[in-house]
Formats: structure tokens, sequence, C-alpha cells
């Protein structure tokens, strides 16, 4: 009879043992079940008669597989399906935890695969922790899901309630859209990621605060489909990565089009016309620096040049190396991948924005610099030799973060500034610093933001590095001057001239002479000798002679 009460024991076998009896209302449609325990819900996942639902009416967490498996045996039993957690019930969903309808463990017959109808709808919170999962059809949240770094969750079809990525991925599933009406809040470490052809859809009304990264899918067909649309407000400090799903061997969308595209969704109407813009990427991945150069050079976006090239992310997924005398300052992010690293070798020049996943090198006479709101962000280790410089510069720190290893054994200018709120600089330690260098506080804009009492700073600053014993001397100073020099320009008067010829010899010759280093090796073959003296009179003389346009790095 329909909706009639009745009791039912269960007497379920499983691996484990006997499955704890479970609450059953029995209706037309199917049994609608009542759990309050893990072990409880995956008996009612495992029922040989139909159920139309599945309430979780109790707090408890989850340590197993507990979805809707698409086998032949069950499938239709679960087809309409909906598994609610109920309104003030908090579900946590723990490692090796995984609540939802799993399609991809499908055991039947692929040629006609079952269309599943089932749903998860959470009316209470959902705690995904540390290696929990969220899975395939996860329908509808209207109440609030947390996942923590290192869990993964499907993001809802439909989100009316509160979504907070603490530092995990978000992200769709295959087919249908993922529609937020609520709050979805990305936290710095965490990703959202539209894939599979599902874009995310921000309703008017909604609202996403975006401080981590929102990877966003495109499509290489119809011209590039870009899988996000915004008809409500995004706000925050983080970025946006344009990520190219398409098969390798098909041609690449217009990027350029895509990144005015979401410009457009995010209301920006010019590149980098305001500090409160959500950053536009394009990713690539790169294994060489010759890579890194070709793609760096000659940008343009939305028909317009742009200083910096902030709209590349470059993940770095071998042992990248700039060479001596290259040097690249675009305001692109530089990921280095875990296994993979980067090393900046003397006399070249890095300039950018870091996240380091693994490990960089900045060898004797290199230099490594933040950019423009640019960070460099250390997660694994960072080594910085004798003779070496680091800057933190334009508004961009230097972080090391919990877990992390950074070694400063060369010269690292730390900027600092003023302002209401007191003195800071642009470096932070939560992990372990030590080095037998020297750090020097530099005022980084002086003319607006002047420093009130750079002593005391310099103390703030020495506290960073905690009980650390070998730690950098700190102190207060100006950079060294940028690198000027013109090529064969040995006095340094601005000339190439017979003037520069004597002046060479002279030094080749173990005179005391004033020159620029960086001018030296004029032939380009890293040593500094009588060639290079023959190389600058043939070019001063109008003779076939190219100077080297490499600066000299003389060892220390």
């Amino acid at each position: 009879m329909k909706n009639r009460i009745i009791s039912v024991f269960l007497a379920v076998i499983v691996a484990a043992g006997l499955i704890p009896l479970v609450a059953v209302t029995a209706s037309a449609e199917g049994s609608v079940i009542d759990v309050t325990s893990e072990a409880e819900f995956a008996a009612a996942l495992d029922m040989d008669t139909p159920v139309a639902a599945i309430n979780i009416i109790s707090d408890f967490t989850v340590n197993s597989d507990c979805t809707v498996k698409f086998d032949p045996e069950h499938i239709d039993n679960y087809k309409d399906v909906v598994v609610t957690i109920n309104e003030g019930v908090t579900m946590t969903v723990a490692e090796g935890g995984s609540i939802g309808s799993a399609w991809f463990t499908f055991e039947g017959d692929w040629e006609t695969p079952p269309t599943p109808n089932g749903r998860v709808v959470n009316n209470g919170t959902v705690i995904v922790g540390d290696r929990g999962w969220i899975d395939g059809d996860f329908d509808e949240n209207n109440g609030t899901v947390i996942i923590k770094d290192g869990a993964v969750a499907m993001c809802a079809n439909e989100n009316n309630g509160t979504v907070i990525v603490d530092g995990g991925l978000y992200m769709t599933t295959q087919g249908g859209k993922s529609v937020n009406n609520g709050v979805i809040r990305v936290g710095e470490k965490a990703t959202m990621i539209s894939r599979f052809g599902t874009p995310i859809i921000n309703e008017e009304g909604g609202t996403i605060e975006l401080y981590g990264e929102f990877m966003c899918g495109v499509l290489e067909f119809d011209g590039g489909v870009m899988l996000f649309e915004n008809h409500g407000e995004v706000t925050g400090s983080g970025y946006v990565t344009l990520d190219y799903m398409g098969p390798e061997d098909a041609p690449m969308p217009d990027m350029d089009a895509m990144i005015e595209r979401m410009m457009a969704q995010l209301g920006q109407t010019s590149r980098f016309e305001n500090w409160e813009d959500i950053d536009i990427f394009v990713q690539y991945e790169v294994t060489s620096y010759e890579k890194i150069k070709s793609l760096s050079k000659d940008r343009t976006v939305a028909g317009e040049h742009v200083e910096g090239n902030m709209d590349l992310i470059f993940f770095i997924m071998g042992n990248v190396v700039v060479p001596e005398g290259e040097s690249i300052n675009v305001m692109s992010l530089f990921v280095v991948a875990e296994d993979a690293s980067l090393t900046v070798n003397g006399g070249a020049e890095l300039e950018g924005g870091i996240r380091n996943r693994s490990r960089i090198e900045v060898m004797p006479g290199g230099v490594l610099a933040t950019t423009m709101g640019g960070d460099i962000v250390n997660e694994g280790k960072l080594t910085l030799h004798e003779g070496a410089v680091l800057k933190s510069q334009m508004g961009g720190s230097v972080v090391n973060l919990e877990g992390a290893e950074m070694t400063l054994d060369g010269t690292f200018y730390c900027g600092c500034i003023g302002g209401e709120s007191g003195d800071g600089c642009w470096f932070e330690n939560f992990g372990n610093a030590s080095g037998k260098g020297e750090m020097i506080l530099y005022e980084a804009a002086p003319d607006f933001l002047p420093v009130n009492d750079m002593e005391q700073l310099v103390k703030y600053t020495a506290g960073k590095f905690g009980e650390e014993k070998n730690v950098p001397e700190i102190k207060a100073g100006e950079p060294e001057d940028e690198i000027k020099w013109m090529p064969g320009d040995i006095n340094g008067d601005d000339n190439v001239d017979n003037k520069d010829i004597v002046t060479l010899f002279r030094y080749v010759s173990g005179g005391d002479v004033s020159v620029n280093e960086y001018a030296l090796d004029t032939n380009g073959d890293g040593a500094v000798d009588n060639k290079d003296i023959v190389t600058l009179f043939r070019y001063v003389s109008g003779g076939n002679a190219e100077l080297s346009d490499k600066p000299y790095i003389p060892e220390k």
C-alpha cells in the first residue's frame, strides 16, 4: 500500500560482516531510507529493490566508497534515487571516503550504458577532508560545502548555498552545466576548474570570490568555446588560467580572443588598468628556455601591446636553464612543477611571478626578481648561491611557505614601504630560511610611502627567521645599480672608439685602469684576452666584426 510505513529487517552480508539495521519507508517509487551512520549508508546503497530516497539524518564521517555503483545488478534500483543531507546535519568525507554517483565504475555493456538520473542534494553541511571526494552527480547544494586542502569535489549542478574551497579542487564533471546562484569562495591555495565541456555559469545574484585560481577550459570548435559565463559578481585578488583542453593534433583557437572574452565576462575594458582586476593568463607547458622566450616575445592582447606580458603562465615541466647573458623581464607567472627545476645562470636575469613547487637555483652572477604584483612563492627548495641576487620589488613579495627551504648565501634586496598601518617589507617566512649571505632592506617607494623607522624594520625582519642561527646579515641599504653598459664601451663614456681599444689593451696587459666589466668580453667567448682587443679594433676600424651583446660577468 502506497506510503504505508513498514518495518524491514535487512540481512545484507558484506565483507566486514552484518550491516546494522536501517529505517525504511516503502513507497510505489521505491524505498525511502533514513541513515545515521556510514555502515547504514553503505547498506542503503546495496539494496536489491528500488530505492527512491536516502536521507542522511545524523552527523557521521564517511571513510569508504559510498557511491551509487552503476553495475548491471543494482543500477535500475537507483536510477531515480535522491540522496539528501538533511538541514542541520554535518557529513564529513574523510580520507578514503567518497559520496555521489561514480558513473565511471559501470561494469555492464558500454555499448548501451545506463542513463543515471540519481541526485545528491545537500541541505546541511558537507565537509570534504584531505583525500576525500564528492563524486559524479552532485546535483544541488542548498547548504554549505567546505572543501579542505587535498580534497576533490565535483561542482554542484545548482548551487544555491555556499561553497568554500579552502585548498582543494572544485571542478565540473562530464555533461550538463554548473549554475551558481549562491556564493563560491576559492581560497588562495585552492583551484576551481571547468572541464569536460561543462561550463560554470555565475547567474545574476550569484557571487564568486576568487582568491586562488580558476582554471577555465577552452575548446577549439566554432572558433573557440570558453567554459564560463558571468551574469553576477566576481571579486577577489586571484587569477584565471585559460586552459586549452582540445586534442593535441587540433588547431588551437585564438587565445588572444579568448582572453578578450574573459575580460568581457569579468567587466574589464583594458588590460591591467586597475590593481583590483583579476589577472587572466593563458597556460603553456614548457621544458626549455627557448620555448619560454619564443612564447613571451612580442605578445599582443586585445589589439594592444601589453608591457610585461602578464597574460602568460608557464608550467615548467622539465629542467629549464636561463643561459648566461639572457634575460626575461616579464609580468608572467612561472610555475615550477614537481620533479622539474629552474636554474638562473650567472649573467642571466629572470623577473616574473613564480610558484616554486620543486627546485630553483640562482647561480653566482644571476638575478631573480619579482615583478609588478607578481610574488615569488617558494613551496619547495630555493637556493641563492654566493654572488647571486634575489630582489623583491614593484609590490611583489618573496614568500617562503611552511615546509619549504630557502638558502640565502647571496644578496637579497628586500623592498620596504611605510603607510598608515606601519612599515612593512616584501618578505614572509613560514618555513626554513637560512644562509650566510646578506639581506639588504631598501625603501621601495620613498617619495609617497616612506619608511618611518628602518632600524625597527630591520629588527622585525630578523624575527621572521625564528630561532635559526645560520641567517643572513640583515641591514638597511640600497640595491646595486642595474647593469648598464654598451657593447665595446670599455671606459664607460657612452662612446665606442679608439679610447676603448687603448683601455682594453691596458686592462688585458694588467694595467691599473677603470673599466665597465660588463663590456670587456667583446667577442662573447666568456674570456677576456687579446682576442677581444682584435675584435674591438676591427669593429672600430669598420672591419667585418660584431660586438657581443652578452654582458661579461667576472668570477668573484
